[in-house]
């Protein structure tokens, strides 16, 4: 259940633009890849850089402060491996839907940290709040509200999985053979659940360079060979994704995968079906408000 507030409204000579943040999760532990979700309007035309999935946050800033205290730093995410490719710039205008984009924080760093490993964005359990910062060289030209997270002591393989991230925290975004011996020896655990978010796109890219999905290595086909084989791939995908567990905070994208190689598959109807799943079990998420869009009117 996604968890928000109301955006803050920051004016920047003659444009004013509202971010408002929200996340699927508020009880995390540390360690815990984290996202976000992002919706702009704008009162007049402005062109923004938008940064989603596959973006370094260079135009984002996220302000975190420890409710126990009165510190605040400013997270930076370091560049995570991406699965989509949005327009770097697009267009806001009054009147048009409001745009969505996603954030997640898997592994990055404080500004000014001395720690040049850098650090998670919930390194210790407490509660914490944050706002997301949008701004162009010096000016802040938005602010978002405040969400609140409670982190956490981990237990069981949450504890487990930590004790080995925190000193290997690139296995969290990276995937390969340490990443899925985690996932097969703590399947339920938190802080791995992007990194099956991260084996969706070694298989986008299996399709796309021809490659064993297990072995990565290039396969010899023939032309008349290969839809055959990405659609048979597809499909073993996509059935692997329908049949999968709840992916908690990322439900929304194991359905979306799962209608994306469905629909490569050959399947368009049940494509459909899956994505207004997506529509009905997930009203505000990135994947709804796009849809909606693609509604005739």
């Amino acid at each position: 259940m996604l968890h928000f507030g109301i955006g803050l409204l920051i004016s920047a000579g003659a444009t004013a633009l509202s971010l408002q943040v929200s996340s699927p999760q508020a009880r995390v532990v540390p360690g815990e890849p984290i996202k976000l979700v992002l919706r702009w309007q704008s009162e007049h035309p402005i062109r923004v850089f938008f940064v989603d999935e596959d973006r370094n946050l260079p135009f984002l800033e996220v302000v975190v402060r420890r409710q126990s205290s009165t510190a605040v730093g400013t997270y930076r995410e370091d560049l995570p491996e991406g699965l989509f490719t949005p327009p770097s710039r697009s267009e806001l205008r009054p009147g048009l839907p409001t745009r969505v984009t996603r954030v997640y924080l898997i592994h990055g760093s404080y500004v000014g940290s001395p720690d040049p490993h850098g650090a998670f964005v919930f390194g210790a359990p407490g509660q914490y709040s944050v706002v997301v910062r949008y701004r162009e060289a010096e000016k802040i030209l938005a602010e978002s509200n405040a969400l609140v997270f409670d982190v956490e002591e981990p237990s069981r393989d949450d504890a487990a999985v930590y004790s080995i991230v925190v000193k290997r925290p690139y296995l969290l975004r990276r995937g390969g053979r340490e990443a899925e011996e985690l996932l097969d020896a703590f399947p339920g655990s938190r802080c791995l659940q992007y990194l099956k978010v991260v084996r969706i796109g070694r298989w986008q890219a299996a399709l796309i360079n021809l490659t064993d999905p297990q072995t990565r290595k290039q396969l010899r086909l023939s032309r008349v060979e290969r839809e055959p084989w990405k659609r048979q791939q597809s499909a073993s995908f996509a059935s692997r994704l329908t049949a999968a567990d709840n992916w908690g905070p990322f439900e929304e994208e194991r359905l979306w995968w799962a209608a994306a190689f469905t629909e490569w598959s050959g399947d368009p109807e049940q494509a459909t079906a899956l994505r207004r799943e997506i529509s009905t079990r997930f009203p505000e998420s990135k994947e709804a408000y796009e849809l909606a869009e693609e509604e005739p009117r």
